[in-house]
Protein backbone atom coordinates (compact mmCIF):
# COMPACT_ATOMS: atom_id res chain seq x y z
CA UNK A 1 0.00 0.00 0.00
CA UNK A 2 1.15 3.52 -0.64
CA UNK A 3 1.90 5.39 2.47
CA UNK A 4 0.78 9.13 3.14
CA UNK A 5 1.02 12.19 5.52
CA UNK A 6 0.28 10.97 9.14
CA UNK A 7 -2.83 14.06 8.61
CA UNK A 8 -5.23 14.95 5.67
CA UNK A 9 -7.52 17.58 6.02
CA UNK A 10 -10.57 17.47 4.05
CA UNK A 11 -10.34 21.75 4.02
CA UNK A 12 -6.35 22.39 4.98
CA UNK A 13 -5.99 25.43 6.90
CA UNK A 14 -3.14 26.54 9.67
CA UNK A 15 -4.72 24.58 12.45
CA UNK A 16 -3.91 20.93 10.37
CA UNK A 17 -0.88 19.48 9.71
CA UNK A 18 -0.13 19.32 5.99
CA UNK A 19 2.86 17.75 4.07
CA UNK A 20 6.08 19.13 4.23
CA UNK A 21 8.03 19.84 0.80
CA UNK A 22 10.62 16.88 2.12
CA UNK A 23 7.68 14.30 2.63
CA UNK A 24 6.15 15.32 -0.75
CA UNK A 25 9.65 14.55 -2.28
CA UNK A 26 9.67 11.23 -0.44
CA UNK A 27 6.52 10.06 -1.41
CA UNK A 28 7.63 10.55 -4.76
CA UNK A 29 10.48 8.94 -4.78
CA UNK A 30 8.65 6.20 -3.00
CA UNK A 31 6.17 5.67 -5.73
CA UNK A 32 8.63 6.13 -8.49
CA UNK A 33 10.89 3.28 -6.88
CA UNK A 34 7.73 0.56 -6.15
CA UNK A 35 6.40 1.10 -10.00
CA UNK A 36 9.66 0.75 -11.09
CA UNK A 37 10.12 -2.34 -8.76
CA UNK A 38 6.75 -3.19 -10.54
CA UNK A 39 7.60 -3.11 -13.92
CA UNK A 40 10.75 -5.06 -13.77
CA UNK A 41 9.08 -7.92 -11.74
CA UNK A 42 6.27 -7.76 -14.64
CA UNK A 43 9.13 -7.89 -17.45
CA UNK A 44 10.84 -10.85 -15.53
CA UNK A 45 7.90 -13.51 -15.51
CA UNK A 46 7.04 -12.03 -18.66
CA UNK A 47 10.39 -13.35 -20.18
CA UNK A 48 10.62 -16.08 -18.00
CA UNK A 49 7.38 -17.26 -20.12
CA UNK A 50 9.12 -16.52 -23.20
CA UNK A 51 12.53 -17.99 -22.37
CA UNK A 52 11.27 -21.13 -21.35
CA UNK A 53 9.69 -21.99 -23.96
CA UNK A 54 12.45 -20.95 -26.70
CA UNK A 55 13.35 -22.52 -29.40
CA UNK A 56 16.90 -21.80 -30.96
CA UNK A 57 14.59 -19.74 -33.47
CA UNK A 58 17.39 -16.57 -33.20
CA UNK A 59 14.99 -14.38 -35.28
CA UNK A 60 12.88 -14.24 -32.17
CA UNK A 61 13.89 -11.71 -29.76
CA UNK A 62 11.65 -11.90 -26.21
CA UNK A 63 12.34 -8.08 -25.80
CA UNK A 64 10.95 -5.21 -27.17
CA UNK A 65 13.69 -3.01 -26.38
CA UNK A 66 17.73 -2.63 -25.43
CA UNK A 67 16.27 -1.08 -22.23
CA UNK A 68 14.39 -3.98 -21.42
CA UNK A 69 16.91 -6.18 -22.22
CA UNK A 70 19.69 -4.29 -19.45
CA UNK A 71 16.55 -4.00 -16.91
CA UNK A 72 15.80 -7.79 -17.26
CA UNK A 73 19.31 -9.12 -17.69
CA UNK A 74 20.12 -7.06 -14.15
CA UNK A 75 17.27 -8.61 -12.36
CA UNK A 76 18.14 -12.28 -13.76
CA UNK A 77 21.90 -11.75 -13.04
CA UNK A 78 21.08 -10.44 -9.29
CA UNK A 79 18.40 -13.46 -8.72
CA UNK A 80 20.79 -16.48 -10.26
CA UNK A 81 23.72 -15.20 -8.61
CA UNK A 82 21.14 -15.86 -5.08
CA UNK A 83 21.11 -19.16 -6.36
CA UNK A 84 17.18 -18.92 -8.26
CA UNK A 85 17.38 -21.75 -10.81
CA UNK A 86 15.02 -20.24 -12.90
CA UNK A 87 17.19 -16.81 -13.09
CA UNK A 88 19.89 -19.00 -13.91
CA UNK A 89 18.16 -20.76 -16.98
CA UNK A 90 17.00 -17.97 -18.40
CA UNK A 91 20.45 -15.61 -18.22
CA UNK A 92 21.95 -18.85 -19.74
CA UNK A 93 19.62 -18.50 -22.23
CA UNK A 94 20.06 -14.72 -22.53
CA UNK A 95 24.07 -15.39 -22.99
CA UNK A 96 23.27 -18.66 -25.60
CA UNK A 97 21.33 -16.03 -28.01
CA UNK A 98 23.10 -12.93 -27.04
CA UNK A 99 20.04 -10.74 -25.53
CA UNK A 100 21.30 -7.94 -24.18
CA UNK A 101 25.19 -9.42 -23.62
CA UNK A 102 27.39 -10.45 -25.99
CA UNK A 103 26.78 -14.26 -27.28
CA UNK A 104 29.06 -16.54 -24.82
CA UNK A 105 28.54 -20.18 -25.43
CA UNK A 106 30.93 -20.81 -22.15
CA UNK A 107 28.63 -18.61 -19.85
CA UNK A 108 25.13 -20.13 -21.39
CA UNK A 109 27.00 -23.91 -20.55
CA UNK A 110 27.76 -22.26 -16.95
CA UNK A 111 25.17 -21.12 -16.20
CA UNK A 112 22.30 -23.77 -17.51
CA UNK A 113 24.50 -26.03 -15.66
CA UNK A 114 24.26 -24.27 -11.99
CA UNK A 115 20.48 -24.59 -12.56
CA UNK A 116 20.81 -28.15 -13.98
CA UNK A 117 22.71 -29.29 -10.79
CA UNK A 118 19.73 -27.87 -8.39
CA UNK A 119 17.38 -30.23 -10.23
CA UNK A 120 16.04 -27.94 -13.07
CA UNK A 121 15.01 -30.44 -15.95
CA UNK A 122 15.06 -27.20 -18.33
CA UNK A 123 18.46 -26.75 -17.45
CA UNK A 124 19.66 -30.73 -18.08
CA UNK A 125 18.03 -30.61 -20.95
CA UNK A 126 20.56 -27.73 -21.99
CA UNK A 127 23.29 -28.62 -20.35
CA UNK A 128 23.19 -32.12 -22.11
CA UNK A 129 22.60 -30.34 -25.99
CA UNK A 130 25.85 -28.27 -25.18
CA UNK A 131 27.76 -31.38 -24.69
CA UNK A 132 26.04 -32.83 -28.00
CA UNK A 133 26.87 -29.90 -30.05
CA UNK A 134 30.33 -29.06 -28.30
CA UNK A 135 28.99 -25.60 -27.49
CA UNK A 136 30.64 -24.02 -24.65
CA UNK A 137 32.12 -27.24 -23.63
CA UNK A 138 34.27 -29.87 -25.36
CA UNK A 139 31.91 -32.46 -27.21
CA UNK A 140 31.28 -35.39 -24.90
CA UNK A 141 28.28 -37.70 -26.22
CA UNK A 142 28.27 -39.80 -23.13
CA UNK A 143 27.48 -36.63 -20.80
CA UNK A 144 24.79 -35.81 -23.37
CA UNK A 145 23.09 -38.94 -22.87
CA UNK A 146 23.39 -38.33 -19.24
CA UNK A 147 22.24 -34.81 -18.61
CA UNK A 148 19.33 -36.07 -20.93
CA UNK A 149 18.46 -38.70 -18.81
CA UNK A 150 18.03 -36.59 -15.80
CA UNK A 151 15.81 -34.56 -17.52
CA UNK A 152 13.64 -37.50 -19.39
CA UNK A 153 13.12 -39.28 -15.53
CA UNK A 154 11.63 -35.34 -14.58
CA UNK A 155 9.48 -35.91 -18.03
CA UNK A 156 11.16 -33.02 -19.93
CA UNK A 157 9.76 -33.61 -23.16
CA UNK A 158 12.63 -32.15 -25.15
CA UNK A 159 15.15 -34.20 -23.14
CA UNK A 160 12.83 -37.92 -23.23
CA UNK A 161 12.88 -36.78 -27.33
CA UNK A 162 16.89 -36.23 -27.50
CA UNK A 163 17.85 -39.53 -25.32
CA UNK A 164 15.16 -41.55 -27.87
CA UNK A 165 17.25 -40.29 -30.54
CA UNK A 166 20.44 -40.96 -28.68
CA UNK A 167 19.14 -44.76 -27.78
CA UNK A 168 17.96 -45.38 -31.10
CA UNK A 169 21.13 -44.78 -32.83
CA UNK A 170 23.50 -46.04 -29.84
CA UNK A 171 25.22 -42.23 -29.53
CA UNK A 172 26.85 -42.15 -25.85
CA UNK A 173 24.73 -45.00 -25.02
CA UNK A 174 24.59 -48.43 -25.98
CA UNK A 175 21.79 -48.86 -28.33
CA UNK A 176 18.40 -49.57 -27.44
CA UNK A 177 15.49 -49.79 -29.80
CA UNK A 178 13.20 -50.57 -27.81
CA UNK A 179 13.84 -47.82 -24.97
CA UNK A 180 14.18 -45.39 -27.16
CA UNK A 181 10.76 -46.26 -28.68
CA UNK A 182 9.55 -46.09 -25.47
CA UNK A 183 10.72 -42.69 -24.53
CA UNK A 184 9.53 -41.46 -28.10
CA UNK A 185 6.01 -42.22 -27.66
CA UNK A 186 6.01 -40.64 -24.00
CA UNK A 187 7.58 -37.42 -25.59
CA UNK A 188 4.89 -37.67 -28.88
CA UNK A 189 1.84 -38.18 -26.01
CA UNK A 190 3.09 -34.61 -24.65
CA UNK A 191 2.70 -32.87 -28.19
CA UNK A 192 6.23 -33.33 -29.52
CA UNK A 193 5.84 -33.37 -33.31
CA UNK A 194 9.68 -34.13 -33.83
CA UNK A 195 9.25 -37.11 -31.35
CA UNK A 196 6.13 -38.60 -32.94
CA UNK A 197 8.02 -38.62 -36.33
CA UNK A 198 10.94 -40.60 -34.71
CA UNK A 199 8.35 -43.05 -32.94
CA UNK A 200 7.14 -44.00 -36.88
CA UNK A 201 10.25 -44.22 -38.29
CA UNK A 202 11.94 -46.28 -35.74
CA UNK A 203 8.83 -48.64 -35.51
CA UNK A 204 9.38 -48.72 -39.13
CA UNK A 205 12.87 -49.59 -38.82
CA UNK A 206 12.08 -52.29 -36.22
CA UNK A 207 9.41 -53.97 -38.25
CA UNK A 208 12.32 -53.99 -41.20
CA UNK A 209 14.92 -55.49 -39.10
CA UNK A 210 12.90 -57.99 -37.50
CA UNK A 211 11.91 -59.25 -40.99
CA UNK A 212 15.68 -59.56 -42.44
CA UNK A 213 16.33 -61.48 -38.71
CA UNK A 214 13.55 -63.88 -39.74
CA UNK A 215 14.54 -64.40 -43.35
CA UNK A 216 17.87 -65.32 -42.04
CA UNK A 217 16.50 -67.79 -39.94
CA UNK A 218 14.29 -69.33 -42.33
CA UNK A 219 17.92 -69.57 -44.46
CA UNK A 220 19.63 -71.12 -41.83
CA UNK A 221 17.28 -73.83 -41.38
Amino acid sequence: MWWRCSVRATRPSSTHARCTAGERTSWRTAARARSSTARSATLARELRAKLATLSDDVAFDPFDSSEEEEEALTRYRVAAEEGQSAAQFNLAMCYRRGEGVEKDAAQAVRWFRRAAEQGLALGQTQVGFSFYLGEGVQKDEAEAARWFRLAADQGEVNAQHNLGICLAQGVGVAQDRQRAAELLERAAKQGHEGAAAARQQLAQEMVDIGMEEKNDDTKKS
